[in-house]
């Protein structure tokens, strides 16, 4: 799922993580909000000042932020597939 801060990211054209340090932020906490996941997890707390920051910097209020985090942590992004090089001839290995 896309939240609103992810959208906000990519119409800037910048990624997550440099962002995180271009603002001097953790980047765990900026990943959490754009809705960077691998596996489903309950988010248990936020950083409030990289939310503060974030809020103030792109116009999002901090519960949209929250809110989209939070439903973004419940559907995550699907797991990477890439091709194998070698013996299978360019077929798709698992990940995992």
């Amino acid at each position: 799922m896309e939240t609103t801060f992810a959208r906000w990211l990519r119409a800037r054209g910048e990624m997550h993580y440099a962002y995180a340090i271009r603002k001097r932020l953790g980047k765990t906490s900026v990943a959490l909000l754009a809705g960077i996941s691998r596996k489903a997890r309950p988010i248990t707390r936020l950083n409030y000042t990289a939310l503060r920051h974030i809020s103030n910097d792109t116009g999002i209020p901090i519960q949209t932020l929250i809110d989209d985090a939070a439903r973004a942590a419940r559907n995550p992004v699907q797991p990477r597939k890439y091709t194998k090089k070698g013996a299978d001839d360019g077929k798709t290995a698992p990940v995992g």
